[in-house]
């Protein structure tokens, strides 16, 4: 009888909390700004990881493309396949090494089409390692807005960003979390949630009022506190709120840097032993936060090739997981939104080597060639199919999927063959490149 009557007052307790929650959440309403699911140059540069000048992958590419790229006319997605490709190459082009977390334009590809369709435009880098097809789609709704659309979209996909066994569901990742406030994702988001609770817990963190004050309070609160306290040149606030009496960057102490050494930045600059790996480590995007410096990669043709086989038996082991239907769901409302934009889009199939494609089931390429050229043709997409493209041999690669600088130049030379054969994505760039020059000389008049 005692047991029945604490399981009422806790249930009644448990129900005057919720009521008492929802009704601070409807008074709250009145006051609390509506959200503006905009994301802007302004937002990134006045938050704690611009002042730190450290941040994870995401907000660097976020923070690149808005502030850097927003007069880019051709943009690269995709994940560390096409990141890998771009950069061996760019370094090669420029001989000398590009820092991964800065360095996001392709002037080879602005020389490539100059060559070819006689057109001057600015291309820019957005893929990030370890990106799935529902991050891409994040990243197109939060940076393609009216201010910063591109003119054409290439879309470097593989398996992996569709059935990586393992990523437990889309909104696993920091690019998902991070975006999420700036995207509506509606239906979607029975496809981002692996559950019931973290459905909720995503709507609470973006929709309640007194969820959002929380989160204003916490990046407000340190800023007063700190102006509040005596002046001590050596005392901080870090970006939780508390105070300490030095300042040390995010998972490092004592002067480590990303790779948990001391000294020198952990990508070489030089070819070496550990050539290779250094730049697979720069490209892979799982270094959590990094700053200027640390991971660079040179024109790497040269090297051990790494054989990554296990890791992607691991990555494969169920050709059909659960991630996959929804990742399905992703890439249609991805090419949806670039058509609805009217941005022009490549979808490339991207290159691997025999192991790496051996690893999956006739039955599953068959299908999932088949389903990249229907869906990419019902969205009005170009699609490129190069997975299994007999130019790129074992030398191109850095592993069984990464292009090095020999690789990169290939794929970047079939890219854009393609884009100057295809009437659609040729002269949507000449008419930008055109409309650039007018409003230039215009202005200089």
């Amino acid at each position: 009888m005692e047991e029945k009557k604490q399981r009422k007052f806790i249930n009644s307790r448990t129900m005057v909390a919720l009521l008492a929650f929802g009704a601070l959440n409807l008074a709250l309403a009145g006051y609390v700004p509506k959200h503006e699911n905009v994301l802007t140059d302004k937002i990134v540069q006045n938050s704690n990881n611009e002042k730190r000048q450290e941040g994870n992958w995401i907000w660097w590419i976020t923070r690149n493309y808005l502030v850097d790229g927003k007069d880019a006319d051709l943009v690269f997605m995709g994940s560390s396949q096409m990141g890998s490709a771009l950069y061996a190459s760019e370094a090669e082009h420029l001989n000398h090494a590009v820092d991964t977390v800065t360095h996001r334009k392709s002037t080879l590809t602005e020389k490539l089409l100059h060559d070819k369709i006689g057109t001057d435009i600015n291309a820019f880098n957005v893929s990030m390692g370890g990106a799935m097809v529902s991050d891409q789609f994040m990243m197109s709704k939060s940076l393609f807005n009216s201010l910063h659309k591109p003119k054409v979209v290439v879309v470097g996909v593989n398996p992996r960003d569709f059935i990586d066994n393992s990523m437990p569901s889309a909104s696993a990742t920091d690019a998902f979390n991070y975006l999420s406030p700036y995207v509506e994702l509606g239906q979607l988001a029975t496809c981002a949630f692996p559950d019931l609770i973290g459905w909720m817990d995503w709507q609470i963190n973006n929709a309640m009022p007194a969820k959002t004050t929380g989160e204003q309070l916490k990046a407000w609160l340190p800023e007063v506190i700190i102006k509040a306290l005596p002046t001590t040149p050596a005392r901080v606030v870090s970006e939780d709120g508390e105070v300490t009496a030095e300042a040390k960057p995010a998972g490092k102490q004592n002067g480590e840097n990303a790779a948990g050494e001391a000294g020198e930045p952990a990508v070489k600059t030089a070819a070496g032993d550990a050539g290779n790996s250094d730049v697979l480590k720069a490209i892979y995007g799982n270094q959590g936060e990094v700053k200027p410096g640390q991971w660079k990669v040179v024109a790497c043709s040269w090297g051990a090739f790494k054989d990554n086989t296990q890791e992607y038996r691991v990555r494969y082991k169920d050709s059909n997981p659960p991630i996959y239907q929804n990742q399905k769901k992703f890439f249609e409302s991805y090419l949806a939104y670039l058509k609805q934009e009217n941005i022009k889009v490549l979808v490339v199939g991207m290159p691997s080597l025999w192991p790496n494609r051996a690893l999956l089931p006739d039955k599953f390429w068959n299908e999932f060639r088949g389903y990249l050229a229907s869906t990419s043709t019902e969205y009005g997409a170009q699609f490129l199919d190069i997975s299994a493209d007999p130019r790129f041999e074992g030398k191109d690669y850095l592993d069984t999927v990464h292009l090095n600088s020999t690789g990169g130049n290939r794929l970047l030379n079939i890219i854009t063959d393609a884009i100057a054969k295809n009437d659609n994505l040729a002269s949507c760039l000449k008419e930008s490149s055109i409309a650039k020059k007018t409003a230039a000389t215009t202005n200089w008049q």
